[in-house]
């Protein structure tokens, strides 16, 4: 289940969050989980339009276009707050392998003709 994030700024409400379009395109685009903290300022940047992109996607087209909303964003928040939450969202997206939501669900397996 994923998770959001509401924020106003401007006056304008938005709702961050993700889906796997998103994630996709960031990943199109460059970023990588396991490499988050080495081109910080480049990640917030492609993870905070990612968040953007399901719920807002249709007015916000690209990085370019969300960068004045971080800004403002990072004027009234701690930016490690805000990076630790867009990657609790992003994770929260990516169903885990060892999650104790399973019971109950079908199991695929593979025939042989």
């Amino acid at each position: 289940m994923s998770k959001k994030l509401p924020i106003e700024l401007d006056g304008k409400k938005y709702v961050l969050e993700y889906n796997r379009l998103a994630v996709k395109k960031i990943e199109g685009m460059g970023f990588s989980m396991t490499g988050v903290g080495e081109k910080l300022t480049t990640n917030i940047e492609l993870m905070f339009y990612g968040a953007l992109i399901k719920n807002h996607g249709f007015e916000i087209k690209s990085v370019r276009a969300a960068n004045p909303l971080l800004d403002l964003l990072m004027e009234e928040y701690k930016q490690e707050a805000l990076l630790e939450l867009l990657i609790e969202m992003l994770v929260s997206v990516i169903p885990s392998l060892s999650s104790d939501d399973d019971d109950g669900k079908k199991i695929l397996s593979l025939v042989e003709d």
